[in-house]
């Protein structure tokens, strides 16, 4: 009887040793990554470096709002708004006029903008003076966390689906110091869910017609709601990689508008310098024509207007003659 029950406590922790052994192994050796998911885990964790994105803002029913341009390596980027018509590999001129309301980025310690056919120019800007490019690089790292503004691209740590990632420079403007974790939801050998605790949720869904956005990266980012619901969408339409000759045609300002129409403002430590451009009457002329473009058409508008408005008083006072002529022959009779 001793001796069964010594056999039934052995057989017993045997049974206990096996069980753990599996779940080590188990918890040593996961299932292995697909490519895709292998993709998109080394997007985050490497810093960014892509010649072209190119993404629209759009509903929830894929209604676009707004289209974009990015380029971006390391701390250096372009950003800017697409109204259509501009050719993004060519600099500004008078052929390729600038519609753009935000066009700004970021070489080296020269932060810019590009407003018409000025360029401004700010070196080391002053913490008093906001650089020229304004918080422009929050909105591009958030695409490139796939919609994210607190973790920064290119930190992730990855531990199976389970990352850390530092703040982003915004989540330190705010005083964020300890780095966020979260998880992803991988489903069909693609990351469905990205979760980062107390910053949100991101779904995603997948092109595979053969565009430019390379495997594993989503083409359509949707923010959600507490609840689940989507809340906004990003659909990615090109995602090219830069390579290493890329830096100054893609950065340097003054490679993305033609000198001779350009009027250049730069700061540095304070002090203001202005560079007319090298061909001011070329300047001019754009400017004029542009002005005649836009005049006339508004001078016609006011002219009709004005002669709509002038009819219908004239209608109105003959209206009221009428009728107190039509009174006044009345009280005659």
């Amino acid at each position: 009887m001793n001796y069964s029950y010594r056999a039934l406590r052995l057989h017993y922790w045997l049974a206990i040793w096996a069980i753990i052994s599996a779940l080590e192994l188990i918890a040593a050796d996961p299932v292995s990554d697909s490519q895709a998911v292998i993709a998109f885990k080394k997007h985050l964790a490497t810093p960014p470096c892509y010649s072209k994105i190119l993404f629209s803002e759009a509903d929830c029913s894929n209604n676009v709002t707004r289209s974009y341009y990015v380029a971006i390596c390391g701390d250096n980027y372009v950003y800017r708004t697409l109204y259509g018509g501009e050719n993004i590999n060519l600099p500004v001129s008078v052929t390729n006029r600038n519609r753009s309301s935000v066009y700004v980025g970021r070489w080296g310690d020269m932060h810019w903008a590009i407003a018409g056919y000025d360029l401004t120019i700010a070196v080391n800007p002053l913490p008093a003076q906001p650089p020229p490019d304004g918080s422009s690089h929050v909105f591009v790292n958030e695409l490139l966390t796939f919609g994210f503004q607190h973790v920064q691209a290119g930190t992730f740590v990855w531990n199976g689906r389970y990352f850390e990632a530092k703040p982003s420079v915004f989540a330190r403007e705010l005083g964020q110091t300890e780095n966020f974790s979260g998880e992803i939801i991988v489903e069909d050998g693609v990351v469905k869910r990205m979760i980062v605790n107390t910053a949100g949720v991101s779904e995603f869904q997948y092109d595979t017609s053969g565009t430019n956005i390379h495997c594993g990266l989503p083409s359509i980012i949707s923010r959600l709601t507490p609840d689940g619901r989507c809340a906004s969408r990003w659909i990615i339409h090109d995602m090219i990689r830069a390579g290493p000759s890329d830096t100054a045609t893609l950065f340097d300002p003054k490679q993305r508008i033609q000198s001779e129409i350009a009027v250049i403002r730069v700061i540095s430590n304070g002090v203001e310098r202005i560079a007319t451009a090298q061909s001011p009457q070329l300047r001019n002329n754009l400017l004029r024509e542009q002005l005649g473009d836009f005049v006339p058409l508004t001078q016609r508008e006011l002219d009709r207007r004005s002669f709509v408005r002038s009819t219908f008083v004239v209608l109105v006072v003959l209206l009221i003659g009428l009728g107190i002529w039509r009174t006044r022959k009345n009280l005659t009779r």
